[in-house]
């Protein structure tokens, strides 16, 4: 009798862990999104969405780059060149990216709502040029490039709280190599000497006048 009911006791407790073991591979996961812009111009959108997927999407000759709920298709002006969800939230954020510290702006990471309406969630990614301004409630940082991937913003959705965390990698501004510096110091110190080497002028020589 004892055997039995151990027997019945070990089956509810194998599917109790089958059931959560499936309830926890069908969750949703962090929603990760990297803008990286590619020294031809283009923008490289990788990351995973919420439901484990990798992503992988290419927009060539781009200074703009939206990804969206998938509500935000249906739209006006929405476009977005790609969908995913779990990514809304009720706060607005900007992130500043100079290529410096105090230096120009460099890029933007925008996340708002186009609308009030549910499913107008969008993150832009904006480079070069058409920044926006912060609104009054919006909450902004600002992160100075490396040249590397790095951290930009977090937040967790409203639908589940799960974070959405947003990367960014901006090539660097090009730097003279150091032996191109070698170079032109060398130049300017031979311009240097020349000009300290190089003899007076003699004023011609005049008759005096007679006495």
């Amino acid at each position: 009798m004892f055997y039995i009911q151990l027997r019945k006791h070990v089956k509810v407790e194998l599917v109790a862990l089958a059931t959560l073991a499936l309830t926890a591979g069908s969750s949703s996961a962090d929603v990760i999104l990297n803008f990286i812009e590619l020294p031809n111009g283009s923008i490289h959108l990788t990351g995973t969405e919420s439901n484990g997927a990798l992503i992988d999407q290419t927009k060539p000759a781009a200074e703009f780059f939206r990804v969206s709920a998938p509500g935000c298709v249906g739209i006006a002006g929405c476009n977005p060149d790609f969908t995913t969800n779990q990514i809304g939230t009720p706060t607005e954020f900007l992130v500043n990216i100079r290529e410096s510290a105090g230096g120009p702006l460099s890029d933007q990471v925008f996340v708002h709502r186009l609308t009030t309406a549910g499913g107008s969630q969008v993150i832009d990614f904006i480079s070069g040029t058409g920044f926006v301004t912060a609104g009054p409630a919006t909450v902004v940082t600002t992160v100075v490039e490396t040249g590397s991937l790095q951290f930009a913003l977090s937040y967790p959705n409203d639908a589940n709280g799960q974070p959405v965390t947003i990367n960014v990698s901006s090539p660097l501004a090009a730097i003279p190599e150091p032996a191109t510096l070698a170079l032109v110091g060398l130049a300017l110190l031979g311009i240097a000497t020349m000009r300290r080497r190089k003899p007076a002028r003699c004023l011609p020589l005049t008759a005096s006048p007679p006495l």
